[in-house]
């Protein structure tokens, strides 16, 4: 709900400040029709309010569309260009105040995953008894793999890439699964000390 000039104006909207904006919208569409209609009753040629009228009486058969399209053309001149900028100002802090809401909610979805990633956990007794994805997976179970591929088939090259606390991990070979598998073993080494010495996963000692 917006006053202006004594006049009360409603907007509609899904939040306030889209009912604001309607209402703003609703002020200049009437302060324009009413600059509109003053300049015309006056006179395009700004004559006082009797000459117009006379004026009018005695060439009101003469007026033609050309008349009309200069009216309104004049009309338009004198809007206050005042209420204009302050309602195209008001139109960017909204645009403003959106878009720094919508970058507080990415930035919040990035500051909860990051924190899920700095989950401190306890490797198993026998890490290397795991296969290494699947280890790296109980470590962090929140990561995304990007996969690239090169080349056509049969001869594909797959780079898989994740990114852990920001350190990013990538590995590369013939298939998706192996790439995957040297993405996990560089990881795990990296960050919690686990090396699959080995092509066959140790297992657990007796």
């Amino acid at each position: 709900h917006l006053q202006f000039n004594g006049k009360h104006y409603r907007g509609k909207g899904l939040s306030k400040s889209l009912a604001r904006q309607d209402a703003a919208e609703k002020i200049l569409k009437d302060l324009f029709f009413e600059k509109m209609t003053a300049k015309s009753k006056t006179g395009i040629y700004g004559r006082s309010d009797t000459q117009a009228n006379s004026f009018v009486n005695k060439k009101k058969e003469m007026i033609d569309a050309q008349n009309a399209t200069a009216t309104v053309t004049s009309a338009k001149k004198v809007i206050s260009w005042r209420a204009l900028a302050n309602f195209a100002l008001y139109k960017l802090i909204l645009d403003w105040n959106n878009e720094r809401t919508s970058n507080s909610i990415v930035k919040n979805i990035r500051t909860q995953n990051e924190i899920c990633q700095e989950t401190i956990k306890q490797l198993p007794v026998y890490p290397t008894s795991i296969p290494p994805v699947e280890l790296l997976y109980y470590m962090q179970p929140n990561l995304i793999y990007v996969l690239n591929r090169i080349g056509k088939v049969p001869h594909e090259v797959f780079t898989v890439t994740t990114k852990i606390n920001g350190m990013e991990f990538s590995g590369t070979a013939a298939t998706k699964k192996d790439a995957k598998i040297k993405v996990a073993k560089t990881a795990l080494l990296e960050l919690y000390n686990v090396n699959y010495t080995m092509e066959l996963y140790n297992v657990t000692p007796e």
